[in-house]
């Protein structure tokens, strides 16, 4: 249950559900202190879109974003537009088609990188971070 006094710096949110709602009051409640957000769906569909881009337009200190579904290829190119500092330091997961494989990092993250925000780096062997 999400609290909205409480100040949160990490969310993760993984089920087999839509998370729309959810991420639109994450991004109502901790706007001003998230920083990474992990959401993990099977239900993609354009509110769990927008709801990703509303939270990046409003969550002003977000450094990671790893999105464990397909998203739309616009989503996708939206958010990375929104956080090109993300971009660049590739400390997303955003994909807008299936791969064969596992989930992987879509960056060259910095092992000094992820001691700064204190996440693991993600491999094919550790797919879903620490």
């Amino acid at each position: 249950m999400m609290q909205p006094g409480m100040p949160v710096r990490e969310l993760r949110l993984e089920t087999f559900t839509s998370l729309s709602d959810q991420l639109g009051q994450a991004t109502s409640f901790y706007h001003k202190t998230l920083e990474k957000v992990v959401v993990q769906s099977s239900h993609n569909s354009e509110e769990l879109g927008r709801a990703l881009i509303r939270m990046v337009e409003k969550c002003s200190q977000l450094r990671i974003l790893l999105v464990y579904c397909v998203i739309d290829k616009g989503v996708v190119e939206r958010i990375l537009q929104l956080l090109p500092e993300m971009k660049q330091r590739g400390s997303y997961i955003l994909k807008w088609q299936k791969d064969p494989w596992p989930w992987t990092a879509c960056g060259d993250i910095e092992e000094d990188d992820y001691d700064d925000i204190g996440t693991q780096a993600i491999s094919d062997a550790n797919m879903f971070g620490p």
